[in-house]
């Protein structure tokens, strides 16, 4: 018995970023029937954009399964249709129904990206000398919420470590000191794949409300379990019921809650 076939081209599109030279393998499976499953792999491992071709693919219904070293997996589903006048044009087919364009994001690691870094040093704002974080004012004598360097909040224990103020390298020390916990919370209490941005957005957050409050927040829960009970319909009213400063909201709060949301949900890094 003859089977139909047809031409089918999947283009996959990476982290134009991204340094690692690695294939991306494209895996089509069938969900009408047995026939076996088709694997290619892309030869380019260069370019952000990856051209992966199946000719001769059985008609009918596919899932398709797509991976790439360092990169989140990625499915969808697709139907190969007849492909009429389907015919190769300077190495491409011509017939867009049988095209599949997918995106596919890159796994968090274990650290805040470099860009997460630059926007979370640019957020906190350097202070060589202490202050109190509700006022904005400098500070002579320990109050609770005195600040410095990249938003370290000082223990009483340490006002006199800090009360005469530190120099830009030692805020720097500081601040990768006190980052380090909060990736580490993120990636222990997360449970399920992140891509980088999201990662990041999650250890910002973390880093300005604290790991205990992060540890038992609807945004942690919503991001495990999208179908969790919490007292918020969605993720975003989660995220941003955080805009408060002992029990009353505050713009720069919003703000920068605002400035989180949209690095996890649109990869955006931007100050307000």
């Amino acid at each position: 018995m003859n089977v139909k076939v047809g031409n089918l081209e999947v283009l996959i599109a990476k982290d134009p970023s991204a340094s690692c030279a690695c294939n991306v393998k494209v895996k089509l499976i069938p969900l009408s029937r047995p026939i076996g499953i088709f694997e290619m792999d892309s030869a380019d491992t260069i370019n952000p954009q990856h051209r992966v071709k199946f000719e001769n693919t059985p008609l009918g219904p596919y899932k398709i399964v797509v991976s790439c070293k360092g990169y989140m997996d990625k499915e969808d589903f697709l139907q190969v249709k007849f492909p009429g006048a389907d015919t190769h044009w300077n190495g491409h087919f011509r017939n867009s129904r049988n095209c599949k364009r997918l995106n596919i994001e890159r796994k968090s690691g274990d650290a805040l990206s470099g860009k997460g870094i630059e926007l979370l040093k640019s957020i906190e704002e350097l202070s060589i000398k202490p202050y109190d974080d509700q006022t904005g004012k400098a500070i002579k004598n320990w109050v609770k919420g005195a600040t410095i360097g990249y938003g370290h909040l000082i223990g009483k224990a340490e006002w006199e470590t800090y009360k005469n103020g530190i120099t830009e390298s030692q805020a720097l020390l500081v601040f990768k000191s006190d980052l380090a916990p909060y990736e580490r919370t993120v990636k222990s209490l997360v449970k399920v794949p992140l891509s980088q941005n999201q990662f990041d957005a999650l250890v910002i957050l973390a880093y300005n409300i604290g790991d205990t409050a992060f540890a038992t927040s609807s945004v942690l829960k919503l991001v495990n379990d999208s179908a969790a009970a919490t007292p918020y319909p969605s993720l975003e009213e989660a995220w941003f019921a955080w805009n408060k400063s002992q029990g009353k909201p505050m713009q720069g709060l919003t703000n920068r809650r605002r400035a989180e949301w949209n690095i996890y949900s649109k990869n955006i890094y931007q100050r307000w």
